[in-house]
């Protein structure tokens, strides 16, 4: 909404609503909405706002008021937008923003019935959206087939935790993902095993969120499952590991 954002400076600022500002945010949310977002708030370009404001409980039902939101305004949707699609009723701007082929997960992958609706639903209303924003160039050649309403909006760190120095002598190695992705490490685990029984006096090796049974045995082989949803409570504690070298499966 670049061009919105200097239109407003010249006429009157864009407001921006998201149902993402407060709690426990994941790093898509946080990296590719909310940071960027609150970025152009503390410089006056934008005016964000909390959209869960426009959620009124009526009885037992809620009830999203659309009467009240302010002129000159635009909603911003990231990834899983399935239970604000009644944003379309009404004739706002829509923003959205993908960092994956959700549209087209194969039936095999663990995500599949997670985000098959989401596919059907992203197909029907990708054109209905102001604009779209993607992570990569390999993303957006992929989603021409679907809208060209386009912009790339490059993956950025946008939160830094605090590092401490710290003496272990150990080289310490970081295995992280979902059970997901537990065939892509199940490709290198003859070599982890390798080094860490060769290297043992040497290495470390920690496991989050992957169990791998076969390696309980070795005692420089540490296991953490804990999932973690806030993206700046992750990456804190991600620090406090102090990991070496990090081995993540995209």
């Amino acid at each position: 909404f670049n061009n919105y954002v200097i239109e407003g400076i010249m006429k009157e600022i864009l407001n921006i609503y998201s149902f993402h500002l407060n709690g426990k945010i994941p790093s898509s949310q946080y990296i590719r909405q909310i940071a960027p977002l609150k970025m152009l708030a503390e410089q006056n370009l934008i005016n964000l706002i909390d959209a869960n404001v426009l959620i009124k409980r009526v009885g037992q039902n809620l009830v999203f008021d659309s009467q009240n939101v302010k002129r000159n305004s635009a909603f911003f949707l990231q990834r899983d937008f399935r239970k604000f699609s009644f944003l379309f009723k009404f004739n706002f701007k829509i923003y959205y923003d993908i960092d994956d082929i959700l549209w087209d997960i194969p039936k095999n992958h663990p995500d599949y019935n997670r985000y098959s609706e989401l596919g059907k639903l992203l197909e029907n209303r990708i054109n209905d959206f102001e604009k779209v924003s993607c992570s990569t160039t390999q993303l957006k050649k992929e989603l021409i087939a679907l809208t060209h309403k386009i912009e790339i909006l490059h993956n950025t760190i946008v939160y830094q935790p605090k590092l401490k120095k710290y003496e272990n002598k150990k080289v310490r190695i970081l295995i992280s993902g979902t059970k997901s992705h537990l065939k892509d490490i199940k490709l290198i685990l003859p070599a982890i095993k390798k080094i860490a029984v060769k290297y043992k006096e040497k290495v470390e090796f920690i496991f989050w969120g992957i169990p791998i049974d076969e390696f309980l045995y070795l005692d420089n082989i540490i296991f953490i499952n804990e999932f973690i949803k806030d993206y700046r409570e992750y990456l804190d504690f991600l620090a406090s590991l102090q990991i070496d070298i990090g081995l993540i499966p995209l």
